[in-house]
């Protein structure tokens, strides 16, 4: 045990170490408790929505974060595809 070490800085090391060591789990399930609790709220409709909005603004931040084409990403994506037939 570490008698000499101050109970704050103990606290700040462990949730350093907890988010370290189990980060996936850890953002598993605080994902998994909001959405839980967006489907009791809204119901599962309006929570599978609110769940596909925020992978669209994730993929959409990560891209800006990485100085990435986003005009580009949102027009493949809306693009009438031509059909070669």
């Amino acid at each position: 045990m570490d008698v000499g070490r101050d109970p704050e800085e103990l606290s700040s090391s462990f949730w350093l170490e907890l988010w370290r060591r189990r980060r996936g789990r850890l953002v598993g399930s605080i994902v998994g408790l909001f959405f839980g609790l967006v489907v009791i709220i809204f119901g599962f409709v309006a929570g599978l929505f609110l769940f596909a909005c925020t992978l669209a603004g994730y993929a959409i931040g990560r891209r800006i974060d990485e100085e990435q084409d986003i005009l580009g990403m949102i027009q493949r994506v809306f693009h009438p595809r031509s059909r070669d037939r």
